[in-house]
């Protein structure tokens, strides 16, 4: 199934309301209790993800965050469509669901609609990350460069599978800069 852009938008929508009053942390997943929102600014690359309709067939995925003048973020998503080679670019703006140095995020693409998602672990260096959505049910890898070490896509498939989630869904994200 290959979905448009329209269509890409009225999924993002959809899950947008239907995660808009979530506010649990999903089973075995606690958010970070010391989020520096200074170090986490700046591009991320989408480096792997549990398989999901909305993010079916993109590469080239990234997240680029720059803190505004209320403390949030704003946020430009963009990707590309392998088949087509569209480009898809999305602003947000992405504030905290309870207090800023809590990783519990909520991103609100279209008011006032919000999706809540969950930083679960951030390398020291704010190298990498994992996140996932509130229903537990989307997890990602995050990296400040387009690719990282074996070791780290290992700690991310634990970090999943523990949580029991099939790993036949983890997908690594292709990157052009990788090339």
């Amino acid at each position: 199934m290959r979905l448009n852009y329209q269509q890409w938008i009225g999924g993002v929508c959809l899950l947008l309301l239907l995660l808009s009053g979530c506010a649990n942390y999903p089973k075995n997943i606690k958010p970070i209790m010391d989020f520096n929102k200074e170090r986490f600014q700046g591009r991320w690359y989408e480096v792997a993800r549990l398989a999901n309709a909305l993010e079916q067939d993109f590469v080239d995925v990234t997240a680029s965050y720059t803190l505004n003048d209320n403390g949030d973020f704003n946020v430009v998503f963009r990707n590309r469509h392998a088949r087509t080679g569209e480009e898809t670019e999305i602003e947000s703006v992405v504030g905290f669901k309870k207090k800023a140095h809590i990783g519990h995020f909520k991103a609100s693409i279209f008011w006032p609609f919000y999706l809540s998602f969950i930083l679960y672990e951030v390398d020291p260096d704010y190298q990498y990350a994992f996140l996932c959505s509130a229903s537990g049910n989307e997890f990602w890898l995050l990296a400040r460069t387009p690719r990282v070490s074996e070791q780290v896509i290992n700690k991310f498939k634990e970090s999943v599978s523990k949580r029991g989630y099939p790993l036949e869904q983890l997908l690594i994200v292709d990157q052009a800069s990788d090339k």
